[in-house]
């Protein structure tokens, strides 16, 4: 998908249980595609503590305002590396 004007525009993106899995929610928190988010739902999308610590790292989760990662399996390391 090329950066386009209207994915600069995304705000909010929704996708439960779409199978994306440590990189698929890596790409979503690096990608110039979505550097507007400010709401992200990517629950019971098997997520592991090694994804939560990649996303972590990436600077943009600051400017998250809500982020749904329920049902995954994040444990404790997970967790921490996200707050």
């Amino acid at each position: 998908m090329q950066n386009s004007n209207l994915t600069k525009n995304i705000v909010t993106l929704k996708l439960p249980r779409s199978n994306l899995g440590d990189q698929g929610a890596l790409f979503i928190f690096t990608s110039e595609m979505f550097h507007n988010l400010k709401k992200v739902d990517v629950s019971s999308n098997q997520i592991t503590p090694t994804g939560c610590e990649a996303i972590a790292s990436e600077n943009r989760i600051d400017h998250l305002e809500v982020i749904n990662i329920c049902n995954n399996k994040i444990g404790n390391a997970g967790f921490e590396a996200l707050i």
